[in-house]
């Protein structure tokens, strides 16, 4: 029945409930698909058509595919497009008939991967005839090598970098081809190898002597290239020195350089080519000559030398038109002067070198000097007068004669006795000739001179007495007195105008001219000048003497004093002395100096009064610190010479002073016990004379106490009012407390409690043994207690009870709006309510609108009875 329709069929049957029917609907399975068209090699990602057979009842048919494969088109047909991905596997297809699935046919489907893409590298341009290929090594798949134009040959074609071969001139085109599988095509890429014409590189140089420029050729041959640039290194430093085809080069040494020649064609092509290139070194000519004096012979040393090869050839020109070509020659010349000598040589390579200098044939110089006739113990100056040509004298050999010598220019030579001695000079020249010279020189005798003479006071005259002598011939004198003064009698009296040390000196002189000085020291002593000062003209006082006696050379060592008022004379150099009453005395001074000279200063003074001083008092002198006493001055004074009282100073004995005329001071004694003080009173005059009383122990001042005290607290609440009070007094006997309340002590640290508030002034009263009292104060506070109460939540429900929110509490008065004040926030921190009234509090509501229930913050500041401030921040709660 396979391939027929589905039919009905029923059946009849009976069963105890009666006759049933039964249909049965048959329907026969499809007959399956047969085969299959299409490959089953496949390349990844292609596309390919599978079909099958139409069948017979076939509603649809049912493709499946591989993982990765998509079917393009024709699902629910016989024939269908499917593009593959990189998996094998089955594609299987079904149809669907009037009844049922017909059975699979599968089919394997074997999927080759693709090769990977090609990529023959980027295009290259070769200077020569042979390159390198840069493919791509392949992932999948293998590579080759074609060449697609040109007649090059690949070395290895399946090698992605292989080397080329035989390259032709122009371009060469090469394919890249990667092969995985027949199934898959090939993936290709091309590359072009363009090959340019190759230069070569080549030049000539010259050989020459050091010095010479070597000039450079190119012979390049550019094979039909155009050369774009020459490089020469000369020395192959690899430093380029030109960049020209042709040049001349002066090489800076001679040897042999390996110069390099580098050629670049527009296409970028080089060729280098290195040659040796030989510079032969050249002869240095030089010679030695040392220069001699007329009628000398000259010897010449050649010192010419050359850095490789020999010297074959010597030609000397000695300026005189003579020659030689010996290697070392000499030559006399005719006379002295400057000659030019030139020496060339020539090298065995045929380089020729030179040089001239000059030589000198030196002057001889000519001896001579000049020297005066001198006296004995005079030196004689010798004074050379020698002259030579073209040159200067350096050297000179004097013998004086008396076997003494010397080598200076213009020596100076002192003679121990009088004669005539012959001295010779011999003179050498900076070029080293000499010459010789002798003369005669007179030394004569001299006088000495002696004199004496003494010292004498200013005023005095000094007496000189001539003692000189002289060996043979006479003498003449001239007497210098070293005051300006001179004379020239063979003795001499002088009269010197100044104190002072003097040096006289008398010059003797000889018939021949020659002369000898002596020279004394004498003191003409300085006459003292008296002088003297007072340190005081007051009457009753000790008057100091101050000499002020003054000597322009040496000291006064004597005074003696006349004070002018009867009383015995004083030989002190400041001595004091007493007036004992006003008026004017004559003074006499007589100094002496220390050289026995003398002189007398007559001086009038004048003795002023000096006050006579007394004071009185008031009567207390007795008594507690402090106290006061009134003084009064009583002074009088004589009034010669127009005297007044002019200035008071008070000292009380307690380190005070007054320089009022009647002061009033008071006295204080803080120490345990009595103190007794002095009084005195200075008074001055007009004239500076002074005056002096005292009254010893006039004084007696008790000791004061000091009261002082502590308390504990410094201020408290009627809740706990007792108070501790300590005692910091000193210097007291007893001592007695009053609260301030009506309550009193005499305990020395006493507690006291107070029984009502308020503000209270404490005292403490101390006393001494000699009666003597001191009090001190403080306030004390006892304050109302202070509290305050504040709810945390309120229900503004209109009921009457916590309707408002506020604190309640004691100690403080709202009654004033300064004293109280109340801030409400919301949880966002926005103030939604503030009052000063107390009575008022917070309803609930924030711009007349009733808030829902919430926390809110609230800030408080309340200030109590005593003015001190409280704060209070918290929440509160809203209920409704």
């Amino acid at each position: 029945m396979a391939g027929l329709p589905p039919a009905n069929i029923w059946t009849e049957a009976w069963y105890n409930i009666g006759r049933v029917i039964i249909y049965y609907n048959c329907c026969p399975p499809p007959p399956p698909i047969p085969n299959m068209n299409g490959p089953t090699t496949v390349c990844e990602g292609g596309t390919y058509t599978y079909s099958v057979p139409t069948m017979p009842l076939a509603q649809s048919y049912n493709w499946t595919v591989p993982t990765g494969a998509t079917v393009q088109s024709g699902q629910g047909t016989n024939t269908v497009t499917v593009q593959f991905g990189n998996t094998s596997g089955n594609i299987c297809v079904n149809y669907t008939d009037t009844c049922t699935n017909s059975p699979d046919l599968c089919v394997p489907i074997q999927v080759d991967l693709k090769p990977s893409p090609s990529n023959a590298g980027p295009d290259q341009f070769i200077c020569g005839a042979v390159g390198q290929l840069a493919g791509n090594i392949p992932g999948i798949g293998t590579g080759l090598w074609n060449v697609l134009f040109g007649g090059s040959t690949v070395s290895n074609p399946t090698q992605n970098n292989s080397m080329v071969n035989n390259l032709s001139v122009g371009p060469n085109t090469f394919e890249w081809e990667i092969t995985n599988t027949p199934a898959c095509p090939s993936s290709r890429d091309t590359v072009v190898l363009t090959r340019y014409a190759q230069p070569q590189a080549d030049f000539v140089a010259t050989t020459v002597c050091f010095g010479t420029p070597t000039v450079f050729v190119n012979t390049t041959n550019n094979n039909g290239a155009n050369i774009a640039s020459y490089e020469w290194d000369l020395n192959s430093d690899g430093i380029m020195d030109y960049f020209v085809p042709n040049f001349s080069h002066t090489f800076a040494l001679p040897g042999i350089y390996n110069s390099c020649l580098t050629v670049t064609t527009t296409d970028g092509c080089k060729d280098t080519i290195c040659k040796p290139v030989v510079v032969n070194p050249m002869p240095i000519a030089d010679y030695t000559a040392n220069n001699v004096c007329d009628g000398a012979t000259m010897s010449f040393f050649n010192t010419s030398n050359i850095l490789s090869g020999t010297i074959d050839v010597y030609d000397w020109q000695f300026g005189d038109g003579s020659s030689s070509n010996l290697v070392n020659p000499t030559h006399l010349y005719a006379g002295p002067g400057l000659y030019t000598v030139t020496l060339t040589v020539t090298s065995d390579s045929g380089c020729t070198s030179s040089i001239t200098k000059t030589i000198q044939i030196y002057s001889n110089p000519t001896a001579n000097f000049s020297a005066p006739n001198q006296c004995l113990y005079d030196a004689v100056n010798f004074f050379d007068q020698s002259v030579v040509g073209n040159a200067t004298i350096t050297g000179w050999n004097w013998n004086f004669g008396d076997n003494t010598t010397s080598n200076i220019q213009h020596p100076s030579h002192l003679y121990s006795f009088y004669n005539n001695y012959q001295v010779q000079l011999i003179v050498t020249s900076s070029q080293g000739c000499n010459d010789t010279i002798i003369k005669t020189v007179v030394v004569h005798p001299v006088p000495t001179a002696n004199f004496t003479a003494n010292n004498v006071c200013l005023g005095d005259p000094t007496n000189f007495v001539n003692l000189s002598t002289i060996p043979q011939g006479s003498f003449s004198e001239q007497w210098f007195f070293g005051d300006g003064s001179n004379t020239n009698t063979f003795n001499a009296t002088h009269n010197y105008l100044q104190p002072g040390n003097f040096i006289p000196y008398l010059v003797i002189t000889s018939d021949s001219g020659c002369k000898d000085t002596a020279f004394l020291n004498i003191e003409v002593w300085a006459i003292p000048e008296p002088q003297f000062s007072l340190n005081n003209t007051c009457e009753n006082d000790t008057v100091i003497f101050t000499d002020l006696s003054q000597i322009v050379l040496g000291n006064i060592v004597g005074w003696t004093w006349d004070f002018g008022n009867g009383l015995p004379v004083s030989n002190q150099q400041n001595p004091y002395n007493f007036y004992y009453a006003p008026g004017g005395y004559t003074v006499i001074l007589t100094t002496t100096s220390d050289k026995g000279c003398v002189k007398t200063l007559t001086k009038q003074i004048d003795i002023f009064p000096s006050p006579k001083v007394e004071f009185a008092y008031s009567d207390e002198l007795v008594g507690c610190s402090p106290l006061c006493i009134d003084f009064f001055d009583q002074s009088t004074i004589n009034p010669m010479y127009n005297s007044t009282l002019q200035h008071y100073l008070w000292n009380f004995g307690d380190e005070i002073s007054s320089v009022e005329k009647n002061p009033t001071h008071c006295y204080s004694n803080r120490t345990p016990d009595k103190k007794i003080f002095s009084v005195d009173l200075t008074v001055k005059s007009n004239l500076g004379c002074k005056g002096y009383f005292i009254i010893k122990d006039l004084v007696d001042v008790y000791p004061q106490p000091t009261a002082e005290f502590t308390f504990d607290p410094f201020a408290t609440t009627i809740l706990n009012p007792e108070f501790r009070f300590t005692d910091h007094s000193w210097g007291h006997d007893s001592l007695s407390w009053n609260f301030g309340d009506g309550s009193t002590s005499s305990v020395q640290n006493p507690k006291h409690t107070y029984e009502d508030t308020g503000t209270f002034n404490v005292s403490l009263v101390v006393k001494n043994s000699y009666g003597c009292t001191d009090t001190v104060s403080y306030k004390i506070i006892v304050r109302p207690e202070f509290q305050f109460y504040i709810p945390n939540a309120f229900t503004p429900g209109g009921d009457g009870i916590n309707d408002v929110f506020r604190g309640t509490g004691f100690g403080f008065d709202f009654s004033k709006p300064e004293n109280y004040n109340m801030k409400i926030y919301d949880r966002w921190g926005e103030l939604i309510f503030e009052t000063n009234d107390y009575a008022s509090g917070w309803n609930g509501m924030a711009n007349g609108k009733k808030l829902k229930p919430d926390a809110f913050v609230y800030f408080i500041t309340v200030i109590d009875t005593y003015g001190m401030e409280h704060e209070f921040r918290g929440t509160v709660t809203l209920v409704r």
